[in-house]
């Protein structure tokens, strides 16, 4: 409103205004807005549309974080990835992130992040053909499901157990190789499809966890 009155005749401006909604969540919209004179001198009225750009606002405020991160020099690489499993849970509104290690057929947990609590622990392990990243990880690629009990994966031990509905992965890659995975999940359904931004975004954390760990096993040799 206060920007309304600084506008002069026949003015036309864009902003991008937030809402915050009832749950927590910020509603982005890119507004545009003409002033209107009759005569040219005063203002009559103002003409104002906009559409919703929440993915694509939250998307780049997402990016901008991971990139704040990982180029802290003041933190050393636990903290990084933990850090960054925190943006990205955050832009999935997810539970619970994992970092895991792969060797031959065995699936190892050893970075948990969540905001609930989780009988995940750093240590656990699974048969990798009973987890949901042994479908993609061969690929070298990342898989996404919104409501897993109504997907084909709905029998695999690991959604047995754990209850899982929602899933992001995506595969890690260091500079020696294949390391792992780093997933994000939750227990409820998310409602809605994901889109290619989601999956980007996943590939993103994969590849930056990956260059972290890289650095840390080349320091340790």
């Amino acid at each position: 409103r206060d920007s309304l009155l600084t506008m002069q005749p026949n003015q036309t401006k864009t902003d991008i205004v937030s809402t915050l909604s009832t749950d927590g969540y910020t509603r982005y919209d890119r507004v545009f807005t003409r002033a209107i004179s009759k005569d040219g001198e005063s203002i009559s009225e103002f003409h104002v549309n906009g559409y919703d750009i929440t993915d694509e606002q939250h998307y780049k405020i997402a990016l901008d974080k991971l990139f704040t991160v990982f180029s802290n020099e003041l933190l050393d690489t636990e903290k990084k990835i933990y850090q960054l499993l925190d943006v990205g849970l955050k832009f999935y509104r997810l539970d619970s992130a994992l970092v895991s290690i792969i060797t031959g057929e065995t699936y190892e947990v050893s970075y948990v992040r969540s905001h609930k609590e989780t009988s995940l622990k750093p240590g656990q392990s699974m048969r990798l053909s009973d987890t949901f990243c042994g479908q993609y990880i061969e690929s070298n690629s990342m898989l996404v499901l919104d409501d897993v009990s109504n997907s084909e994966m709905n029998e695999l031990p690991c959604h047995k157990i754990s209850g899982i509905e929602s899933f992001v992965g995506a595969s890690i890659q260091t500079t020696n190789g294949p390391y792992g995975t780093v997933s994000f999940l939750s227990s409820t359904a998310r409602g809605k499809k994901y889109s290619t931004q989601d999956e980007n975004f996943a590939l993103f954390v994969g590849n930056w966890i990956g260059f972290l760990l890289g650095n840390q096993e080349q320091i340790e040799f």
